[in-house]
């Protein structure tokens, strides 16, 4: 369910090492004024590991994703689920390695932290303001 949280069971780590987590970010453009640029940095949470053909089975790529690069991020954007790759291929989405400053590739994104651990850059450009939870879709 959009917006629900349920973290369910927490299991040790050290017996399940294989286990595959999956979680999302929400926005929500609330200004008076259309938001312009808008970068979306997300920083691997610690001892996770990003799945780079995590979505190799659906939703459906986007047009503009290099069919040849593996999906590894899904996004649900502007009234369309669409699976990314986190390769520089033409769609919004990428991963960069631990280590990498995602401000190297993207001056304007703000991650609010080192990269340790990987990160996950959106490119979302221009939002309009929100007059509503959901409305416009593109908010």
């Amino acid at each position: 369910m959009v917006g629900a949280f349920n973290g369910g069971v927490v299991r040790p780590v050290s017996n399940y090492p294989a286990d595959s987590v999956e979680y999302s970010i929400y926005f929500l453009s609330a200004g008076e004024v259309p938001a312009q640029n808008v970068w979306v940095c997300d920083l691997i949470p610690e001892n996770t590991t990003f799945v780079p053909d995590a979505y190799a089975s659906g939703p459906p790529a986007d047009p503009a994703a290099d069919q040849t690069n593996l999906l590894g991020l899904a996004l649900d954007f502007n009234g369309s689920e669409r699976s990314l790759t986190g390769a520089d291929d033409g769609d919004i989405g990428y991963y960069l390695a631990p280590g990498v400053d995602p401000t190297t590739q993207f001056p304007d994104v703000t991650c609010d932290g080192p990269n340790t651990t990987g990160a996950i850059v959106l490119d979302l450009g221009n939002l309009p303001q929100a007059t509503g939870v959901g409305t416009p879709l593109n908010a």
